[in-house]
Order: structure tokens, then sequence, then C-alpha cells
């Protein structure tokens, strides 16, 4: 059973996205729990996105993507909603 398991794990992919600072700050969190167990971490990717080039700077993740040409979301949804639209391939 133990084998089985195994195989489906190494199938599976992960991908934590943090958006903003809360975001990026508990994405940062997870990934370093994560990395403190043991065993294989090549199917997990920890990713923060940002407006601000400070918050990013702040966290210590394996990728980092700025939105650039933003005013900023300053806690508003309806902002930081188009942001992510506008550069969504980017993010992609």
């Amino acid at each position: 059973m133990n084998k089985n398991k195994k195989l489906i794990n190494e199938r599976l992919k992960i991908t934590v996205i943090g958006c903003g600072a809360c975001g990026s700050g508990v994405t940062e969190e997870i990934e370093e729990k994560i990395l403190e167990l043991g065993g294989d971490k090549s199917n997990t990717t920890f990713i923060g996105i940002n407006t601000s080039t400070e918050d990013l700077a702040s966290v210590k993740l394996s990728h980092k993507i700025h939105i650039n040409n933003s005013k900023g979301a300053a806690c508003n949804r309806e902002n930081s909603i188009q942001d992510l639209a506008e550069c969504i391939d980017t993010i992609l």
C-alpha cells in the first residue's frame, strides 16, 4: 500500500499562490514548513504575487511575481481583481 501511495504523490503537482502581503506571507510559512519535511519536493511550487516590490522583498519565496503598472490594491478587492486580470498572461 505504501508503494501505491508513493506513485500517486509522484504524479501530484501542488502550486500554492499567495496574493498581496498577507497571502505571500502565509505562502512563505507554508513553503518553510513543507521544506522542513523529508522527501522530494520537486512537485511543489510556491508563488507570491504583489504590486509592491517592498512587500515581495520581505518574503523568502522561491517564486515571486511583481504586477507592474499598478497603483496598488490598498485592500480594495475590485482594484486587486482588475490588476490580476490585466496581468493574467504574466502570471500564467
